[in-house]
């Protein structure tokens, strides 16, 4: 299989999932039904529907989770790395970044494995339905862009679509109002676009990734990271945390519009969008083994090193 190498310490994800929202929490009670955390977990999280699952935690567990949104990806790290919150999550590519380079971080857990899709100003029904056109990725060298050429060059169309960079805001005003072919965005961008008839959705970019995997549609996409530093007296709360997202992702995926609706008012986002957004986002929560298969194979497809075991534990 191609490898495909991503420029060092990019940030990758960091701009893609931190929307322009502000800080804020998000905890509304509903009876408990599991053994209550000591000491409720602060969570870092961006205002997208990949924190879906961790809103329905702080709605539930108004003692045991909080959830602050984050518009400033660096300062949502520092706060972390200074233990002034327990949990971050962003971009997987992100948080190896930081470990391979001060080995401080722990991967807790990866809930979104696909959270963007290629939308176009016209419908096709084709990817080759855009040779001699241009897609819009975010920026050279992110893993859409990895992701991207990956998918052509297993298509053969390499040299037949061009690949050029604008932010998300930007590719997706540039498709909406036809001065550009295609584009590739973030969830709910994608589902706002779409929902307003002017684009379409030709496909989620995992799907072209199991094209490109031999199958496999995950990849590591949002995950929550710790703070090395004291996590072993918080592996508890970390295996109850991930017992009950869980359940939270079930819930997505038995009933998108109800949940939909819940997490809306606290994403500022419109329900219906919302709805449409998670259903088009691959969440899933694997077991620790499978989770580590994931990320090696991603990894390895990706050009990236192997990620060192200590990426895993839950020990100082």
């Amino acid at each position: 299989m191609k490898q495909f190498h991503i420029r060092p310490l990019v940030l990758l994800f960091a701009a893609a999932i931190a929307a322009s929202f502000p800080m804020t929490a998000f905890a509304r009670a509903v009876p408990e039904q599991a053994a209550a955390v000591t000491d409720p977990l602060l969570i870092l999280a961006p205002s997208t529907v990949s924190s879906a699952p961790l809103l329905l935690l702080a709605e539930q567990y108004p003692d045991d989770y909080r959830v602050e949104f984050f518009t400033d990806h660096p300062q949502a790290l520092a706060r972390l790395i200074q233990g002034e919150a327990d949990l971050l999550a962003t971009g997987f590519s992100v948080g190896f970044a930081r470990f391979q380079a001060a080995g401080d971080l722990v991967h807790v857990a990866t809930p979104v494995w696909g959270v963007s899709a290629l939308m176009t100003h016209r419908p096709v029904q084709r990817l080759e339905d855009l040779a001699g056109g241009v897609i819009y990725a975010p920026f050279e060298g992110s893993p859409i862009d990895i992701f991207l050429r990956a998918i052509l060059d297993h298509r053969g169309l390499s040299d037949r679509i061009r690949i050029e960079y604008a932010p998300f805001p930007q590719a997706a005003a540039l498709v909406g109002q036809g001065n550009a072919d295609a584009a590739v965005l973030v969830e709910p961008i994608a589902s706002r676009l779409e929902i307003s008839g002017n684009a379409y959705r030709l496909m989620n970019l995992h799907d072209g990734w199991a094209e490109v995997s031999g199958g496999e549609a995950r990849s590591p996409q949002v995950s929550l990271f710790a703070r090395r530093r004291g996590v072993s007296q918080r592996a508890p709360k970390h295996a109850l945390l991930e017992q009950r997202l869980r359940v939270a992702i079930e819930e997505i995926a038995r009933d998108p519009a109800a949940v939909g609706a819940r997490v809306a008012p606290a994403l500022e986002v419109p329900p219906p969008i919302v709805q449409r957004a998670m259903m088009n986002t691959l969440f899933d929560l694997p077991s620790a083994a499978e989770t580590r298969t994931l990320i090696s194979d991603y990894a390895r497809v990706m050009g990236l090193s192997e990620p060192d075991v200590r990426l895993y534990r839950l020990e100082e």
